[in-house]
C-alpha cells in the first residue's frame, strides 16, 4: 500500500499519476475502415480536370477489397460499387488500443461474395470500369475489366485508437488515375483524346484489344521503371495499381 505521505509532494503526485496512467493503459478499441472514390467517381471527371479538355463520366466502378489489415487485426473480403454516393463501409476490428502507422488495403481477384462480388468474380476481376468518355475530337464507351492483385501499405495520419474508442482510416480510391499519361510520374497530366484516337474501327467503344494495339510511345506517354510497358492497354494495368490512398489524399506504398 502506498503510504499517504509520499503524494504529498508534487514530484510524488505526478509519479502517482503516471503510474496510474500506465495501469490504464492496454486494452481494445475499434479501427473501422471505409471506402470512397469522391466525386471523380461518383459523379464524373470534368473537362477542367482534363489538359485535352475531354470529360469522364463512370456506370460502374466495382472494386474487390480482398483485405482490409491492422496490426492486430484483418477484415474481408468485400466488393464495392464506389459509384453509389458517399464513403462505404469496410470492416470493423477490435485491436489492441493505440497508434498505428500503418494499414492495409488489399485489391484481388476472388470468389463471389454476392452482389457487386458475383460481377467481378464471374469476370475473374478485382475491378470492373464502366463508362464514357468525351472530349473534343470524339467520344467513346469503355468497359474494362482488370484482375490486378496488389497490396497498398498506407500511413494514416495520427491513426490513435483509444482504449474502448475507434479509429477510423479511409481508402480512398482515384478514379482519374485511370487518364493519366505518366507511371510513376508525379507530373502526369490527365488526358483522354489517345484514347478517344485508339477506337480504330470508330464504332464509339473502346476494347482492350484496340488499346493492345495503340504504342504509347508515340503518344509521349511515359513508363517510369515499366520499360515493359508498350502499349495502352499493359499501361492501364500498371495504372490500376496506383488508385489506391488513405484518407484522401495520403500516401500508400505498393507491394
Amino acid at each position: 500500500m502506498l503510504n499517504p505521505t509520499l503524494t504529498h509532494t508534487p514530484a510524488a503526485r505526478a509519479l502517482l499519476l503516471a503510474l496510474l496512467g500506465l495501469a490504464a493503459c492496454g486494452g481494445e478499441g475499434t479501427w473501422e475502415a471505409e471506402i470512397w472514390g469522391e466525386d471523380y467517381i461518383e459523379a464524373g471527371i470534368p473537362a477542367e480536370v482534363f489538359a485535352d479538355g475531354c470529360a469522364a463520366t463512370f456506370d460502374r466502378f466495382d472494386l474487390r477489397v480482398a483485405a482490409a489489415q491492422i496490426e492486430g487485426g484483418e477484415a474481408g473480403p468485400l466488393a464495392v460499387d464506389l459509384t453509389a454516393p458517399g464513403p462505404q463501409p469496410l470492416a470493423s476490428v477490435e485491436v489492441p488500443a493505440g497508434l498505428y502507422d500503418e494499414v492495409q488495403f488489399t485489391m484481388a481477384p476472388g470468389d463471389a461474395e454476392g452482389g457487386v462480388g458475383a460481377g467481378l468474380a464471374d469476370a475473374g476481376a478485382s475491378l470492373v470500369v464502366e463508362g464514357a468518355l468525351s472530349c473534343p475530337g470524339g467520344a467513346v464507351d469503355f468497359a474494362w475489366a482488370f484482375d490486378t492483385a496488389v497490396t497498398w501499405a498506407c500511413a494514416p495520419d495520427g491513426l490513435n485508437i483509444g482504449k474502448g474508442g475507434a479509429g477510423r482510416s479511409q481508402l480512398t480510391v482515384h478514379g482519374d488515375h485511370l487518364f493519366y499519361n505518366g507511371l510513376e510520374d508525379p507530373e502526369a497530366l490527365v488526358v483522354g483524346e489517345a484514347m478517344v484516337a485508339a477506337d480504330s474501327d470508330g464504332d464509339g467503344d473502346l476494347t482492350e484489344a484496340e488499346l493492345q494495339a495503340t504504342a504509347v510511345a508515340p503518344l509521349g506517354y511515359t513508363v517510369g521503371s515499366h520499360g515493359e510497358v508498350s502499349d495502352l492497354w499493359a499501361f492501364l494495368e500498371v495504372q490500376t495499381r496506383s488508385l489506391g490512398h488513405i484518407d484522401g489524399e495520403g500516401h500508400c506504398e505498393v507491394k
